[in-house]
Order: structure tokens, then sequence, then C-alpha cells
């Protein structure tokens, strides 16, 4: 399972640990503490940056698509 919470102030941020972390008790969830991070100003996430101006895309990922020539076939030679 992979989530990810963000709130835009400390205060609704603690709020929504608790009521995950109910979520998670109720219905017997654990974590492993070796794969999460609190506290986070960025980080990376399935290949975007989130941090607290929103969501980028990784340059890395999308290197290979910005530098790619443009397709071609036998006609437009």
């Amino acid at each position: 399972m992979i989530s990810m919470i963000k709130s835009k102030s400390k205060v609704n941020h603690l709020d929504e640990l608790c009521s995950t972390f109910e979520h998670m008790i109720i219905h017997n969830l654990k974590m492993n503490p070796l794969k999460y991070a609190f506290g986070e100003q960025v980080g990376n996430f399935l290949g975007f940056f989130m941090h607290q101006h929103g969501i980028k895309v990784d340059k890395n990922k999308t290197k290979i698509i910005i530098e790619a020539q443009p397709l071609q076939n036998r006609w437009s030679r």
C-alpha cells in the first residue's frame, strides 16, 4: 500500500495523520518504519516531486521524451 498525506497547515496535517492512524488501527494495518518518512518538505513519490508548492514531474523521468527526435515515415523524408 502506498499513501501520502499532504495538508496546507500543520494543525490540519496533524488531524489528517490522526485520522489515518485511526483507520489503520481499525483495519489492523501495519507500517514498516524503514519505508516511511515524516515531516518531509520535498519528496520523490512515484516519479513526482511533492513539495509545499505542489507536484512536479521528475525531469530525469521525462528526459528521453523531451530529447527524442520527431518520428519519420517514408513519405516525410
